[in-house]
């Protein structure tokens, strides 16, 4: 990965981490009212489905960058595997 590809996806990276910041800043500040439990109740609720969803789209953004590197690791790994259960025949390293 180029040093421009990882720069757009540190710069696509930084509002999402304000966003997240601001969502665990929400969610330190959330006070449940025993008062108005159904209400805070709800509030929190809310508050979890949107770190959920946005955990989600971070974790689909980042197989997104790291599943074809993972498929080049196993392929490299496939194409010297035979080589190396060669040589191990051959004598142990």
């Amino acid at each position: 990965m180029s040093t421009t590809e990882v720069t757009k996806i540190e710069t696509e990276l930084k509002p999402i981490n304000v966003e997240i910041m601001s969502l665990e800043q929400a969610a330190n500040a959330l006070v449940i009212d025993l008062k108005k439990f159904e209400e805070g109740y709800a509030k929190a609720s809310d508050l979890l489905d949107v770190v959920k969803t946005k955990g989600k789209a971070l974790e689909k953004l980042r197989k997104f960058f790291v599943d074809p590197l993972n498929q080049q690791v196993k392929n490299i790994n496939g194409m010297f595997k035979p080589q190396i259960e060669y040589s191990e025949k051959v004598g142990p390293y």
